[in-house]
């Protein structure tokens, strides 16, 4: 006699169940709840949470081979969830197959890039993945894991939020031409772009020593006018890690910055007898120039002598 379709239901329900987690990558990706909120765990899952080992599902390198991706997500899951040594068996399979890394779209490769570079146990585990010679062929170039770790280091220790594009300058930029083989390699936004663009000029020992020395004056103000807050303390932050000393009053000042506005225009250089054109842009720039290199004056007099100055250069 065929058993009530009520009695049956869980079975059917176990049984998809299990066939869905065998499928999915890691034993702590392969947990259900119930309606009553109680959890199922059909492949050790729990335990792999309380030892934080990240575990692929049954054979390691059979399910990189469904997805090659799964490389990544194995490191980003290390450097996120995990604690102490990898699973042996699942960084074996990732050396095993880690030609196929170069079959994957670029976009998959930033996005987990990133999420892994934001990780909290980055630099840990990008020392694993140099050490197994996956860093090199993600990034078209070799990759400085102890600056880096520095750079990390002193994230924490000064509160600034991890920033995966300020870490990837650390790990990646040497050049200014670096950046555009990052952009192509790993299909950066135009906005990640720019900010590695702002990241590859080094801070010159004489704006570095300046900002220490005073981490509100006039030089400060200058360099955050020019380059903005945020590209600012990158730069400090990245200084900082190669070995400049003193920065760290600095890099606090910028979370308060605001930038000055800019007290004339053009329409006061035209009232003075400029015309619309070149050199009226030019004008205004030699103005603006001015304007900062005096410390952001407001009083009327020292405006219209900077004004007059630029009509004439």
């Amino acid at each position: 006699r065929r058993p009530p379709r009520s009695t049956l239901l869980p079975y059917t329900t176990l049984f998809r169940s299990l066939h869905d987690a065998q499928r999915r990558d890691f034993t702590i990706n392969a947990l259900y709840a119930r309606r009553d909120g109680s959890l199922v765990d059909l492949v050790e899952g729990l335990a792999d949470l309380a030892r934080r080992r990240v575990r692929f599902i049954g054979d390691a390198k059979a399910r990189i081979r469904e997805d090659t991706l799964r490389i990544l997500r194995l490191f980003r899951f290390h450097a996120a969830y995990g604690a102490g040594p990898m699973d042996g068996e699942a960084l074996h399979a990732a050396i095993c197959l880690r030609a196929g890394l170069s079959t994957l779209s670029r976009e998959r490769v930033r996005v987990e890039l990133l999420k892994l570079l934001g990780a909290q146990g980055a630099a840990e585990t990008l020392g694993i993945m140099s050490d197994a010679g996956l860093l090199q062929p993600l990034f078209a170039g070799i990759a400085d894991v102890g600056l880096f770790g520095r750079l990390a280091d002193l994230e924490a220790r000064l509160n600034v939020p991890a920033d995966p594009v300020r870490r990837l300058g650390a790990l990646t930029l040497r050049v200014p031409d670096d950046v555009e083989r990052l952009r192509e390699k790993l299909r950066l936004s135009n906005g990640e772009a720019q900010r590695l663009a702002a990241l590859a000029p080094p801070l010159p020992a004489s704006v570095a020593g300046a900002l220490a020395a005073e981490p509100e004056g006039p030089v400060a103000r200058a360099f955050l006018y020019h380059v903005g807050a945020e590209a600012a303390r990158d730069r400090a932050l990245l200084a900082a890690a190669r070995g400049a000393q003193g920065l760290e009053g600095f890099i606090g000042a910028t979370a308060h910055w605001v930038r000055p506005k800019l007290p004339f225009g053009a329409a006061d250089l035209m009232a003075r007898g400029l015309k619309p054109g070149p050199a009226l842009g030019a004008a205004l720039a030699r103005a603006e120039a001015a304007w900062v290199a005096v410390d952001f004056p407001s009083d009327t007099q020292t405006l219209d002598a900077i004004l007059a100055r630029a009509i004439t250069p």
